[in-house]
């Protein structure tokens, strides 16, 4: 065990800090937002961050982490870094740096990518969206150079490139020609925070965008025959498997109309879970830019599909409107007067039922309609309206094709055949005739 001592003359200038301990230094007080459906990696990385003595957020999904970006650009105080990862539910990395550079000075904000799926940048258009890149694991290291190379880059010199704005390198420009048709497109979406993305992709790529909250509005929209592709999402209510069967019964242009589902569902089996009630394809999420407007630009140049074939309605001329005999057969098994009631709430109930079909054919109810119509077909041929059960079994074949044409063709005939069939069933005698002559 040995000391020694040495005699050192002080140094003429002082030594410079380490590098970790200046960058440090130069990052603190800077406002970040870290988004990821990770806990455990939120964790890791505010931790990291914090130590850097960056003030951070997180979010746990990328429309959570949106609310929070505009808020705080609402307020003046834009986040100076935003890292997201790539990979996430619903709302992916590269739409999140979208929705953000679309917002009021999310030109300045400095976007990095993080994520597990490869070595490099993922090959997407939308990586130009972003100002760095970083690969998992993540190494504190290459965590502190690349913030510290973003806050020495100027705002004039980022290379932020937003889809659809048309620069030659991006290849989300090489989709839009439809979009320089001034193609008009429909959203359905009852998410703001994707509205509000849906519109600034669509509307930069040169699409004309009208949006609709419910599948109830988007059928609405689409009665006006004025749009040349919908954009369909899963959604409560009337779901946008419901909304297409709807729009696909309008008949005409309207019915034509391409029907392209956004969907997080990529499980095999999917897909023709969507075609068959009359989508033309479908596009999985995250939404990645180019094959979301590659995919539209496909069905917009695609020629119009023929309409599905729907049940032609008889009007019922041909069938017998009333048949006297299954009451005759009925009133000798009964007392007159519980005869005279079984008729009357009968007749009763077939006209106040027919007021709320008809409002539920006019509300699209198909599922109530339907059966309503499965209630008379079973119901009237024992009182010997022969014309209202044939009709009625129509009408309950023309909710199960959702051919909304037929089911209202279909109710016109059963009031017209309503009145007169009642009218004959409310004059039956009660007492056969037989008796009636004794």
């Amino acid at each position: 065990m040995f000391h020694v001592e040495i005699v050192l003359d002080r140094a003429r200038d002082a030594p410079a800090l380490p590098a970790a301990i200046a960058q440090k230094n130069r990052l603190a007080g800077m406002r970040a937002l870290v988004i990821d459906d990770l806990e455990i990696n939120r964790i890791v990385l505010r931790a990291r961050l914090e130590s850097l003595g960056i003030d951070v957020q997180d979010a746990g999904s990328g429309a959570d982490g949106l609310v929070m970006a505009a808020a705080t650009a609402a307020r003046g105080k834009a986040f100076d870094i935003v890292v997201t990862d790539h990979a996430m539910p619903w709302l992916g990395g590269v739409a999140v740096a979208a929705a953000i550079r679309a917002m009021q000075g999310g030109e300045r904000v400095r976007i990095v990518l993080a994520s597990s799926l490869g070595t490099g940048a993922p090959d997407d258009a939308g990586c130009q969206l972003f100002d760095a890149y970083l690969s998992k694991p993540m190494r504190n290291r290459d965590l502190v150079d690349c913030l510290s190379g973003l806050k020495d880059l100027p705002t004039s010199a980022l290379t932020v490139v937003i889809p659809g704005s048309g620069p030659a390198d991006n290849p989300a420009a090489d989709v839009t020609g439809a979009g320089e048709a001034n193609a008009r497109i429909l959203v359905v979406e009852d998410n703001a925070i994707n509205r509000m993305l849906a519109e600034h992709l669509l509307a930069a790529a040169g699409y004309r965008i009208d949006m609709a909250e419910s599948g109830a509005e988007a059928v609405e929209a689409a009665s006006s025959g004025s749009f040349d592709l919908i954009l369909n999402i899963q959604m409560p209510g009337m779901d946008g498997i419901e909304a297409t069967r709807w729009i696909r019964a309008l008949g005409g242009r309207q019915a034509r109309v391409p029907i392209v589902a956004l969907t997080a569902h990529a499980m095999a089996g999917d897909r023709a879970k969507f075609l068959e009630p009359g989508m033309n394809d479908h596009v999985t999420k995250p939404i990645r830019t180019a094959e979301l407007l590659a995919t539209m630009e496909k069905w917009l140049a695609a020629p119009p599909l023929p309409l599905p074939s729907r049940p032609q309605i008889d009007s019922g001329a041909a069938t017998t409107l009333f048949d006297p005999e299954p009451l005759n057969a009925l009133r000798p098994a009964m007392p007159p007067d519980r005869f005279a009631a079984l008729t009357a709430a009968y007749a009763d109930g077939m006209a106040k039922r027919l007021p709320a079909m008809r409002a539920q054919a006019t509300d699209r109810n198909l599922a109530e309609l339907a059966r309503g119509a499965h209630d008379i077909k079973g119901t009237a041929g024992s009182f010997g309206a022969c014309r209202l059960q044939a009709l009625a079994e129509q009408l309950e074949a023309a909710c199960a094709q959702t051919d909304i044409p037929a089911c209202l063709a279909a109710m016109a005939a059963i009031g017209a055949a309503a009145d007169e069939t009642l009218a004959r069933i409310r004059a039956q005698p009660v007492l056969n005739l037989a008796e009636m002559d004794a």
